[in-house]
């Protein structure tokens, strides 16, 4: 039986819409947060939610995320407590949900064991930010047998040769990296990004194109849908509940930055 996210993006097949992704780090500002950002993301128009798993060296999230990061760890957060957010979430919603953490926070008490907590909560996939294909027989039967689809990165950097290797290992969407670099919103983009979404397209045809990393508007996100298939906004998101929470408007100003990108892709 396929998961959520591979019905949806079955679906997406069909009706050429595109997928909005957004990103929360579990347990910032809190779990209780955590909770609250899922649902009101859904409501307001977010296709798939991804939560990053606190981690204490993300070599692939820039200062904003990386700051969530330390905050939710000093207040606690951990893979177990991310996971019984979405036990109580998923009662709620059946929004595809996938966590994107590093190898170590998933194997680290067992690779069987956390994956199978993950998926009896109603994960639907995951993406390991450091995991390369070469590497990933040691989780690939796991995560098929726990019907958990695994979404890989790929970037401007990446030779159509390994897009290819990568997309095949890719049981999710391929997660393509707009720039060199690390996570964060960002004001532009180089004029080479369309020709870069162009390659990617060209290479993989058949699995779906979700571009992250910088997106911080819904005027970027608008410049960039016609090139994939979706787009991924985490960084601007982790910032304007910086500086919003624990005022009353805080998940107002989130839920408005998501309702712009999301018309803005339509």
């Amino acid at each position: 039986m396929k998961n959520r996210l591979a019905q949806f993006i079955e679906k997406q097949k069909q009706t050429k819409e595109k997928a909005l992704v957004v990103f929360f780090t579990a347990g910032y500002p809190n779990m209780d947060a955590t909770e609250k950002l899922i649902l009101a993301s859904v409501n307001c128009g977010a296709d798939i939610i991804e939560i990053g798993i606190p981690f204490s060296d993300p070599v692939a999230d820039g200062p904003t995320i990386q700051y969530a990061s330390e905050y939710a760890l000093k207040n606690g957060a951990t893979l177990a407590k991310a996971l019984l957010v979405v036990k109580k979430v998923r009662v709620k919603t059946q929004v595809p949900i996938v966590l994107m953490g590093y190898m170590n926070t998933f194997v680290a008490g067992g690779a069987k064991k956390s994956f199978t907590s993950i998926s009896d909560v109603g994960v639907d996939g995951v993406i390991i930010a450091d995991i390369v294909p070469e590497e990933n027989k040691a989780v690939e039967g796991i995560l098929k047998k726990y019907n958990l689809a695994q979404s890989m990165l790929i970037a401007p950097n990446t030779s159509a040769k390994r897009m290819s290797a990568i997309a095949n290992k890719t049981t999710g969407f391929v997660y393509v990296v707009s720039v060199s670099g690390v996570t964060g919103a960002r004001k532009g983009f180089s004029v080479d990004i369309t020709n870069y979404l162009k390659k990617t397209k060209a290479v993989i045809a058949n699995r779906a194109r979700y571009v992250g990393f910088g997106i911080g508007s819904a005027k970027l996100a608008k410049e960039l849908a016609p090139f994939c298939d979706g787009v991924i906004v985490g960084s601007a998101l982790i910032n304007i509940i910086k500086e919003k929470y624990p005022k009353n408007t805080w998940l107002n100003n989130v839920c408005n930055l998501i309702k712009n990108i999301k018309k803005a892709i339509k």
